[in-house]
């Protein structure tokens, strides 16, 4: 069960977010692989960037679509 809510997340993030790596411009599929080319690469965490920000944490990733999709999300 974790893992299809897993891979719909990931559908979910890839949908919204380019997972683009800030120093080299490695695209990821998913957050994961992004993470971990920066942790490899690059000795440091992964993150991606959208509206200026970094977003650091899948949740956040998430929480920030949602904020997108519905602007009241938090409300």
């Amino acid at each position: 069960v974790v893992a299809k809510s897993q891979a719909a997340e990931d559908k979910l993030i890839a949908k919204h977010l380019q997972l683009k790596c800030q120093v080299c411009k490695f695209e990821a599929k998913c957050f994961k692989v992004l993470s971990a080319h920066y942790k490899q690469l690059h000795n440091s965490n992964g993150y991606v960037v959208c509206c200026q920000k970094r977003l650091y944490k899948r949740g956040m990733l998430l929480d920030h679509i949602n904020v997108h999709r519905n602007p009241a999300y938090f409300s």
